[in-house]
């Protein structure tokens, strides 16, 4: 377990912050984590940073470039935005909690290395108290709309679960015996929560991250998996054959609860996995469209009016009359900062992923690959996750900040290990390579 020292800021502060910003986005304790005091613990965050001189992480990496153009263009747009003020604000708030997060990863996952995930573990001791405190869920959502709300709602329960998986699959793989039972057992419990909230993307998040530990593992692990996927294809079949109405039951939920998300049952929209969120697609296209080469500033909100289904009726808002959500961060982009802001974002994140991949190439097997092959996973499985949540475009929000904290610390750990663990690894090989010449 990590030593935390009030002395030592260093040893404290990443995972402060994860569970403090965690807090402010929960109804918990909201006299003291709030939307407003949020900013006061990004600051606090900016300002060990600012002191610590610690910017080098980003400014110094092979992504400096392209970072530098990916923070100006934001302020660029503030001249001709449509809401200088909110876009002078964003930007400045996007700057500042990016760069902070980025580097408090990187400084953490240099000084702890394989423990770089341990950070997670107040974070999860916390979220599970909060599950406790609001009433664990007794059975899995039906489907009608009685969804688990456990931390405040059920998407900001489902995706607190989904940023509890990278830590629990990397314990579970590296750790044995009784400990690795005890992983399992947190594991189970964590997909009965997105089943109980019928977080569509926290599914997703988790998924992809559990593909790339198994990428992430060593033969002999994989040969492990295998083993046990093959002892469970018997059972399956068992099932398949004496329980047929179970299996229907089973494909109904899949298809009717979690898929289409209730939404046949409440009779809101037509017969699409995406009913939940057609509406929400199709207005931000329409923006999109609007924001043309350059877009109407960041932040910015570009009108073009609203519909909700009201009573199974549709209601159109007029433009102005409703802040309307922003349901995809590409869209989103393009509506803020036109085709040239979601270029250079592409083109960040194209830069981002390649490194991290490189990194993860680079590595020797074992534990280190491990680590990397799930945090690149996770991060890839957070972009896909914005599709559906236009988190990008707010700074302030919970899967921002982790996003850009991960992307630190992934970063900073593939770092140490070229310079480190890959030194060594060579030199050994190189060691066992002699003794060999001489036998």
């Amino acid at each position: 377990m990590l030593d935390y020292r009030l002395s030592q800021p260093s040893t404290w502060m990443l995972p402060f912050l994860f569970v403090a910003l965690f807090l402010c986005t929960s109804p918990s304790l909201s006299f003291l984590f709030n939307g407003t005091t949020r900013w006061g613990f990004v600051l606090l965050g900016f300002l060990w940073v600012l002191s610590r001189n610690q910017w080098g992480m980003i400014f110094r990496s092979p992504l400096a470039l392209v970072t530098m153009l990916l923070f100006a263009w934001p302020f660029i747009t503030v001249i001709w935005s449509i809401e200088t003020s909110l876009s002078l604000f964003k930007a400045t708030g996007f700057i500042v909690i990016s760069c902070t997060m980025f580097a408090l990863g990187a400084a953490w996952a240099w000084r702890q290395g394989e423990r770089a995930l341990d950070l997670l573990f107040p974070f999860m001791g916390i979220f599970f108290l909060i599950l406790v405190t609001a009433g664990i869920p007794t059975e899995i959502a039906s489907g009608y709309g009685q969804l688990y709300e456990g931390a405040g709602n059920p998407n900001l329960t489902g995706i607190a679960a989904a940023f509890c998986v990278p830590l629990v699959l990397y314990r579970m793989f590296v750790h044995g015996g009784s400990h690795r039972l005890l992983w399992w057992t947190v594991l189970l419990a964590l997909i009965y929560v997105f089943l109980a909230a019928l977080s569509r993307n926290a599914m997703l998040v988790a998924g992809i991250t559990g593909f790339g530990c198994l990428i992430g593992m060593g033969a002999k692990r994989k040969t492990i998996v295998m083993t046990l996927a093959a002892l469970s294809a018997p059972a399956v079949i068992i099932i398949t054959l004496l329980l047929p109405q179970l299996i229907s039951n089973a494909s109904n939920f899949v298809y009717g609860a979690i898929i289409m998300k209730g939404a046949l049952e409440r009779a809101e929209l037509e017969d699409s996995p995406l009913a939940s969120r057609a509406i929400p697609f199709l207005e931000q296209a329409k923006a999109a469209k609007e924001g043309g080469i350059l877009g109407g500033g960041y932040g910015a909100q570009i009108e073009v009016g609203h519909y909700v289904i009201i009573n199974n009726q549709p209601k159109y808002f007029k433009p102005g009359s409703y802040k309307r959500e922003k349901a995809n961060s590409a869209l989103a982009i393009m509506e803020e900062q036109g085709l040239v802001g979601l270029a250079i974002t592409t083109i960040w994140l194209f830069m981002l992923f390649r490194l991290l991949i490189r990194q993860y190439r680079r590595s020797p097997p074992g534990n280190a690959r491990l680590l990397l092959g799930i945090m690149t996973a996770f991060l890839f499985a957070m972009l896909l996750h914005s599709m559906f949540e236009a988190w990008w475009v707010s700074p302030g929000s919970l899967e921002a900040l982790v996003f850009w904290a991960m992307a630190g610390l992934t970063y900073g750990f593939g770092q140490r290990v070229n310079a480190v663990y890959l030194t060594d690894w060579n030199r050994n090989l190189g060691r066992s390579a002699q003794s060999e010449q001489y036998t």
